[in-house]
């Protein structure tokens, strides 16, 4: 069922125009790139859409401005990749299927994240059935970037969180940047299931470097950066055995009312 969250992002991209999926992919696609997170109401995000203008597109596809997405992260049973982000790791990543429900297509991913917070993301098609199930295409897919990243590679694998959500994607039209706005997100995991961001939204800028309009617009609307990933928060919120000392602001802010 849709929130109100994401009813509010339905109505703030309606009259935007369109851009398609290849064009996007041409434009900015940025696999790598910085990204810099921030948790908005609706309103900031209507703000963002007026103070960019007319050049703000929203990606069409088929009539469809909203997306369905479902990824499953894989960690060691002793949160290796969790804890390398939580220690602020000078070369970490983490390893997931991203399967897009809308047009059943899925892909394996490895987002590796390096110095001056850069983020490259590489990835090799995954079968849809097989979205929660470390395959051994996806684990000949892990070793070889890691080796190239040179970083260690880690204990056996297994799926440990689940995390789904809608999602529209804007790009400032000629710019090489684009906005990602995640709504209805849902984390699941071995203890359980909770809805998180019921009223707010997650803008996720991708920009090609760490100076861009967007990031300005947004700063002019009084809104700051947050530091936690999807991923790390959903794993906070779902085990709190683990240590989570550097998100507490976040997820007591942000969080606190879903947990």
């Amino acid at each position: 069922m849709s929130t109100h969250a994401a009813s509010a992002v339905r109505s703030a991209v309606a009259d935007l125009g369109d851009i398609s999926l290849a064009a996007l992919v041409e434009q900015a696609g940025l696999q790598t790139r910085v990204d810099t997170k921030f948790i908005v109401y609706p309103a900031v995000l209507t703000a963002l859409i007026r103070d960019l203008g007319d050049d703000v597109k929203v990606l069409d596809i088929e009539g469809r401005r909203q997306f369905r997405y479902s990824s499953t992260y894989f960690d060691t049973e002793g949160w290796r990749t969790y804890r390398d982000h939580l220690q602020g790791r000078r070369l970490r990543f983490k390893a997931r299927t991203r399967h897009y429900v809308d047009s059943d297509l899925c892909m394996f991913e490895v987002k590796l994240e390096g110095a001056r917070g850069r983020t490259e993301k590489l990835r090799t098609p995954h079968s849809p059935r097989a979205a929660h199930t470390l395959t051994p295409a996806a684990r000949t897919h892990l070793r070889s970037v890691l080796a190239d990243a040179g970083i260690r590679e880690p204990g056996p694998l297994e799926p440990r969180l689940l995390t789904q959500y809608r999602r529209a994607t804007l790009v400032h039209a000629g710019r090489e940047a684009r906005v990602t706005v995640d709504s209805d997100l849902v984390c699941s995991g071995e203890h359980g299931t909770r809805s998180v961001l019921t009223d707010r939204v997650l803008l996720e800028v991708k920009t090609a470097s760490e100076r861009d309009p967007i990031l300005a617009a947004l700063g002019r609307l009084g809104v700051r950066p947050v530091s936690v990933s999807k991923y790390c928060a959903g794993v906070a919120l779902l085990h709190p055995e683990v240590p989570s000392h550097p998100w507490t602001a976040v997820l007591r802010r942000h969080f606190a009312a879903a947990a």
